[in-house]
């Protein structure tokens, strides 16, 4: 990765201060890339809107939704160890009163699979995307939540988004159920189930955790407060995300590590189960529009990752709070960064894309032509 360090470190402060007078003000970024024997990290800004501590890769943050790669991955292994089957019905690995209330709400029990919910192409309806939810995490920041509740609300607020199989339709409720499947397989909290599954020591992650049920590993820098627009979501209880959608907290160096390790065949024990992760289910249309702006295309996501075409073939995810990680296989070279607000859409697909740019040497000209040079 040499010659990369002083361009990322340019495009970085670049970018925070191209959005430091907005009404989402960003004021830290941190950015690390990792490829089979060389690691780089940068960062610019603060940890939070006081500017009083200089922001570091090492600072942890709530990675929201990126936990779904983790989940999506030790289901994978329970899959592969011969624990669970992927296309058995889900009733089998669920609690009687979770089939019930399903079951109650119009949901076909006999049909949803273990695949369903890995590629959210279940029909359930999305908790975490509707007013009941949000009202209760915008005026009760400290209310803690159990998956049950978080269930219950699905099934009250929202009809299935179509037959299993037939509708792509991201849902947090169909994650928040893979976390109990997990549980329920493994007989560990699904905190320490994704840390024995996916050998969490042995690839080095001694940053990570997942909240409320672990204790944040010690000698830790402080979180990195992360913001909506201008309401700070640092002192929001983290269980209104921490059952299978959302809930581990990390670094980004972490996170890179990670996405480096499962694409390099050191997460599954048969580079098969990678393919596997890899495919998706061929729905045959998208449901609605997520949180107000995200169209729903099927064929894009995979089992707990989405495969993006442009600028280049990659495979990532994001999380609600400003995160992303992300796979460039043509120079084998993963990539995690945390933008701390949410309210800064183009600005992360910016940097997701300049990233891509500098690995493969696609370099912006300037006058808005794409030249090669060699930066690898």
């Amino acid at each position: 990765m040499k010659g990369l360090k002083e361009p990322l470190q340019d495009l970085l402060d670049t970018l925070i201060n191209s959005g430091a007078n907005s009404k989402a003000p960003v004021y830290g970024i941190q950015l690390a890339l990792k490829s089979d024997n060389q690691a780089l990290t940068v960062s610019t800004g603060y940890t939070d809107k006081t500017q009083a501590q200089a922001i570091s890769p090492e600072h942890p943050i709530r990675i929201a939704s990126n936990t779904k790669t983790f989940v999506a991955a030790a289901i994978l292994r329970l899959y592969e160890s011969d624990l669970l089957d992927i296309d058995q019905v889900i009733k089998r690995y669920l609690p009687d009163h979770y089939n019930r209330l399903l079951v109650n709400a119009g949901y076909r029990m006999d049909k949803i699979t273990v695949r369903h919910l890995l590629t959210h192409t279940s029909g359930l309806f999305d908790y975490a995307d509707c007013p009941a939810f949000e009202a209760i995490y915008h005026k009760e920041p400290q209310h803690s939540w159990t998956r049950l509740e978080q269930l219950q609300l699905a099934m009250q607020q929202g009809s299935p988004y179509g037959e299993p199989g037939e509708i792509y339709r991201y849902s947090d409720t169909g994650y928040i159920l893979l976390g109990e499947i997990i549980e329920q397989v493994s007989g560990l909290s699904l905190g320490r189930a994704l840390r024995a599954l996916l050998s969490y020591e042995r690839l080095q992650l001694a940053s990570t955790w997942l909240e409320v049920d672990e204790p944040a590993p010690e000698s830790l820098q402080s979180r990195v407060h992360q913001y909506v627009g201008i309401k700070d979501f640092y002192h929001h209880h983290a269980s209104y995300d921490i059952f299978g959608g959302g809930g581990l907290a990390s670094t980004v160096v972490d996170m890179a590590q990670f996405i480096q390790s499962l694409f390099t065949g050191q997460v599954y024990n048969s580079p098969s189960t990678l393919k596997t992760m890899l495919s998706t289910v061929a729905a045959t249309r998208g449901g609605p529009v997520a949180y107000g702006e995200a169209e729903q295309v099927p064929g894009v996501y995979r089992m707990g990752i989405e495969q993006e075409e442009e600028p280049l073939l990659h495979y990532g995810h994001g999380g609600f709070l400003g995160t992303y990680a992300g796979y460039c296989p043509v120079v084998k070279t993963a990539f995690a960064f945390s933008v701390n607000q949410h309210d800064s859409k183009l600005l992360k697909e910016g940097l997701c894309r300049e990233i891509i740019y500098c690995l493969t040497g696609l370099l912006n000209s300037g006058d808005g032509s794409v030249q090669r040079e060699k930066v690898l």
